[in-house]
C-alpha cells in the first residue's frame, strides 16, 4: 500500500489553491523563513509504503556481492535499495538486502541467485523532502507509539530523502505506516 500525502493548500489573500506534490517546489537549501507559511506544510509531505525486502547470504570474499547484483541486473531488475554487510556472528559470511524485485524474470533470477523474500523482516519505505531533523522526527514519532526499530537506513540526495525502516512484525509495520501518515 502506497500513501502519497498530497494536499492542496489555500493561498490566503487570493482565491487560489496551491498544489502540494511533496517537494518539487522546495529546495532544501532554501531558508524556511523565505517560504510563505501557507506553503510550509508541503515540506513535510511523505510517501510511505510497505515494501518486500529480499535477502541472500554472501561469502565474505571479493566478487560475491558483484555476482549477486549482476544476476539481478542481467534479469533487468532495477533496485531502489541495497545494503550489504558482513555477518559478525558468522565469520567468512555476509548478507545482502534488496528491494524491489519485480516481474517473473526478476523473481526467477533472484531465487536462482539465492535471494528469498524475508518473512521476519517487515519494511516500510519513507520518501520526501530533505529537511534538517527529519530522521529524528520519524524515529521520535515511532518511539512515542512504542515501535522498536530493527534497523534504519536512509540517504538524502538532491533535496529529497529516502529511508527504509525494518520492524519485527507485520502488525508493527502496519502501525508504523499509520504513525508516519500523521507526520
Amino acid at each position: 500500500m502506497s500513501v502519497w500525502r498530497e494536499v492542496k493548500i489555500f493561498n490566503p489573500g487570493t482565491t487560489d489553491w496551491f498544489d502540494c506534490p511533496g517537494s518539487n517546489s522546495y529546495n532544501s537549501h532554501q531558508s524556511e523563513k523565505n517560504i510563505p507559511w501557507w506553503k510550509r506544510k508541503c515540506i513535510m509531505a511523505l510517501k510511505i509504503e510497505r515494501v518486500e525486502t529480499w535477502a541472500a547470504s554472501l561469502k565474505d570474499k571479493p566478487g560475491d556481492l558483484a555476482a549477486k547484483l549482476g544476476a539481478l541486473a542481467s534479469a533487468g531488475v532495477n533496485l531502489e535499495f541495497v545494503i550489504a554487510r558482513r555477518a559478525p556472528d558468522k565469520p567468512g559470511t555476509g548478507v545482502i538486502f534488496v528491494t524491489p524485485i519485480k516481474g517473473s524474470a526478476g523473481l526467477r533470477a533472484a531465487r536462482e541467485a539465492g535471494f528469498e523474500m524475508t518473512v521476519s523482516l517487515h519494511t516500510v519505505r519513507i520518501a520526501g523532502a530533505d529537511k534538517k531533523g527529519q530522521g529524528a522526527r520519524i524515529a521520535q514519532a515511532l518511539a512515542e507509539k512504542g515501535l522498536n526499530l530493527r534497523g534504519l537506513s536512509a540517504a538524502a540526495i538532491g533535496g529529497k530523502f529516502v529511508a527504509h525502516i525494518a520492524l519485527d512484525s507485520s502488525a508493527d509495520a502496519t502501525k508504523a505506516v499509520r504513525v508516519l501518515q500523521g507526520l
